[in-house]
């Protein structure tokens, strides 16, 4: 990506060739929604962005393992994945439907994906080094 393609963060959304109106690399983060999204352990931030990826297949706790499994650093115990996804549901990031009597599946609240969203910005910002304004290009061309 070219300097040329790079905005300011403040800058709308429509700016900015890469920006979708959701996943949006041009806004500032929501301190409202990432003031108590970082409180969270990073194994459970981590099972949140697994859910979001796995959204479209409506997932069971085993769908999520299967997942860390595949792409997780390091092995999730069972007791681990259950008291995280128990944790998150109880404090309003995870929605929990019964898919019969042993399974449930997991999706993520309005809360979690502002959670996410803001997070996600807040580190575009630090990678970019942004301390109050500078020009955050994601994609990787120059700041400007």
């Amino acid at each position: 990506m070219s300097d040329e393609n790079c905005v300011r963060p403040d800058a709308p959304t429509s700016d900015h060739p890469d920006c979708d109106g959701e996943w949006s690399c041009c806004r500032r983060p929501d301190p409202d929604s990432l003031r108590t999204f970082v409180l969270l352990s990073g194994f459970q931030r981590d099972l949140l962005f697994v859910v979001a990826g796995l959204a479209e297949t409506d997932p069971s706790g085993s769908d999520i393992k299967s997942a860390l499994d595949r792409d997780y650093v390091r092995d999730a115990s069972h007791g681990t994945l259950y008291r995280g996804l128990g944790h998150l549901h109880e404090e309003g990031y995870l929605r929990k439907h019964p898919v019969d009597g042993r399974t449930d599946s997991y999706h993520l609240t309005d809360e979690a994906e502002a959670g996410l969203r803001s997070y996600l910005q807040w580190a575009r910002n630090r990678l970019a080094g942004d301390r109050g304004g500078a020009a955050i290009c994601p994609a990787g061309g120059d700041e400007r």
